[in-house]
């Protein structure tokens, strides 16, 4: 159904009122705020800038709905919609939103919107060219895939199950014909192609799990027992472990499979059923130190089994488990034909909000197991995968360390750089907390780090290390503001110092926020520095210059700015909660001093309405 939507414009009038409202309310007399009144502000939720950087929008939630601003950068046309906390662009002229199951697809050129009825849920195709909308239809469920105009180019009918992986752009699914269970998938590059997995007379295919290369399946027959399966996208092999190899049930009741990057390796949940379950009328002794594994044990034994995890080896056709009560815990490394295990709950006499556990390194193939750090101190900072490898980095004794999994050795790759990389000596009293890894170089030869104040990068294989920032000079504490996160989540993000890369700086005296650019050759550009204002939520367009941000104070709502490129002037596109400007907040002030000891705080002092200096 198509509708037009011009009577939601904002028209140039409103704008320019808007545009001019300080003063006009700076005439009128100021009062207090009464808590009555506090319905009337909403809170910033989200902003978005389109690819190009035509199309901005802003998203506020008050007291009654949310709604989403849409606002032209150029020539500050406004469209609102309310009753939706979001929306998403698709390409440069067509915003999405989905309210009470109905899809709306705007041309933002026409203002020409369609609405597609019963819409449960809706993605996007990497290249943006396709959106597929799952829809309720005649008592059952189907998948619509349409054009950036809304229109529909293919329909798949009474499908279940299905998954869409971005990384790939395709889609599995299950459809259902009769009493059979037909599993295929879609490549939604161009020209599309639809293709048939594998079909059989009952059951359902689940928890899908995708890699590069192929998708994991858990395959659910008519009995409730299940199979792993696994899908190659290029042999369009479906290859199926045998149940036979293993005793315990398989855990379908949560998305717990994974694999390797080869495909090698299939991890799996499995539930052992307890031998001795302890009855209610049972008589238990527990200690102080067993407050953290109490819980644990205490859900294990109502609900009768322990989940495990196995491995099932697709090259040997075999299954081993890998966890236990010892080490009952699993971090992935980012290849996964090798892992690491632990046991958070080894010493529970530690004072320590995670206490300190070992480290044990296993090989997939081999089924070896090896200690390789001991009383590792999991607040100070996760383990980072390198990606592509099934090397890692991590803090320990005070360094940042490289595991080397094919030599199963550990270098140590600041021990010659005098830097803090934790907390200690700024929080002291306080939990040990690593700063964190920043980055890796694209080739993996170059690993970025924070200290307390500045960036380093150091040569992995020689250990040469450069100071990127003069944060410690200057008493700033300069971070990367990575815009683009990892596949893997425990994968290091990586830096391409081929290009800009986006800072954010914070002054530890004035407490002021900077946005910068890191230059390839390690110049630093300011994008937004001030004394006087917060700038937040800074977005830059994907494919141009143009970004978005944030502007606030103590006695400032929320604005929302544009600018073209780094040297254009700035131009206001959105003011939130414009009756702030009827009240009287006070005035807020920052204050230095130095205590007896010579340690040099600061402190925020916050002066109530009507407030006359040096009156009580």
């Amino acid at each position: 159904m198509k509708t037009t939507i011009l009577k939601h414009l904002i028209v140039m009038i409103h704008l320019l009122f808007l545009f001019n409202m300080k003063p006009v309310f700076a005439q009128l007399t100021q009062r207090t705020v009464k808590e009555s009144e506090y319905d009337k502000w909403g809170k910033v939720i989200g902003s978005q800038i389109s690819e190009k950087g035509t199309w901005s929008t802003i998203s506020i939630s008050y007291a009654t709905t949310d709604t989403v601003f849409l606002i032209n950068n150029l020539s500050k046309q406004q469209i609102s919609i309310a009753g939706i906390r979001e929306g998403s662009f698709m390409k440069e002229n067509s915003f999405l939103w989905l309210k009470n199951n109905n899809l709306s697809v705007l041309n933002l050129k026409t203002l020409e919107n369609i609405e597609i009825p019963d819409v449960k849920k809706y993605v996007v195709s990497m290249d943006k060219n396709i959106l597929i909308s799952i829809e309720k239809h005649n008592n059952a469920q189907r998948i619509v895939l349409r054009d950036i105009k809304g229109n529909s180019i293919k329909t798949i009918e009474n499908t279940r199950n299905y998954s869409f992986d971005n990384e790939t752009n395709r889609m599995v699914y299950e459809k259902i014909v009769d009493t059979s269970v037909f599993l295929e998938y879609i490549d939604l590059s161009r020209p599309l192609s639809f293709n048939a997995v594998a079909h059989k007379e009952a059951g359902s295919y689940t928890n899908f799990k995708w890699n590069d290369n192929g998708v994991v399946i858990l395959s659910q027959n008519e009995n409730a027992l299940s199979s792993i399966c696994y899908f190659d996208l290029k042999s369009k092999n479906l290859d199926c472990m045998n149940t036979d190899l293993i005793e315990d049930e398989i855990d379908q009741t949560s998305n717990t499979l994974y694999l390797s990057a080869n495909a090698e390796f299939i991890y799996f949940n499995a539930k052992k059923k307890l031998v001795n379950r302890t009855t209610n009328d049972s008589v238990e002794i527990w200690y102080g130190s067993d407050q953290l594994i109490y819980p644990i044990r205490k859900m294990r034994d109502e609900r009768g089994y322990t989940p495990y995890t196995w491995v099932w080896n697709r090259v040997e056709n075999t299954v081993k488990q890998i966890t236990d009560d010892e080490l009952p815990n699993i971090h992935y490394l980012s290849n996964s034909n090798k892992l690491l295990l632990y046991n958070p709950y080894q010493n529970t006499t530690d004072n320590k909000l995670i206490n300190d556990y070992d480290v044990y390194f296993y090989d997939s193939k081999t089924a070896v197991k090896k200690r390789i750090i001991q009383e590792f101190d999991p607040n100070t900072h996760l383990f980072g995968n390198v990606g592509q490898t099934d090397d890692f980095v991590y803090y320990y004794d005070n360094n940042w360390w490289w595991y080397n999994t094919k030599l199963e050795t550990a270098t140590n790759l600041t021990s010659s750089i005098y830097a803090e990389w934790d907390n200690k000596l700024l929080d002291e009293g306080y939990q040990q907390i690593a700063w964190g890894i920043a980055g890796i170089s694209n080739d993996k030869q170059y690993l970025y780090l924070y200290d307390t104040y500045d960036i380093w990068k150091i040569n992995v294989k020689t250990l040469a290390s450069t100071k990127l920032t003069k944060g410690r000079e200057s008493q700033q504490v300069f971070r990367f503001e990575l815009l683009t996160k990892s596949k893997n989540t425990s994968d290091i993000r990586l830096i391409d110092e081929t290009k800009n890369n986006r800072l954010v700086i914070n002054d530890l005296n004035t407490r002021i926020k900077s946005y910068a650019i890191l230059k390839p050759n390690h110049t630093i550009d300011l994008l937004l520095t001030s004394h006087d204002f917060l700038y937040t939520k800074l977005q830059q367009a994907k494919l141009t210059t143009d970004f978005i941000y944030l502007k606030e104070a103590y006695n400032l709502p929320p604005e929302l700015w544009y600018k073209k490129d780094i040297k254009s002037e700035p131009i206001q596109l959105f003011t939130t909660n414009k009756q702030h400007y009827l009240y009287d907040w006070g005035t807020s002030e920052l204050l230095h001093y130095t205590t007896i000891d010579g340690k040099k705080l600061k402190a925020a002092i916050f002066y109530p309405p009507n407030y006359k200096k040096g009156k009580l």
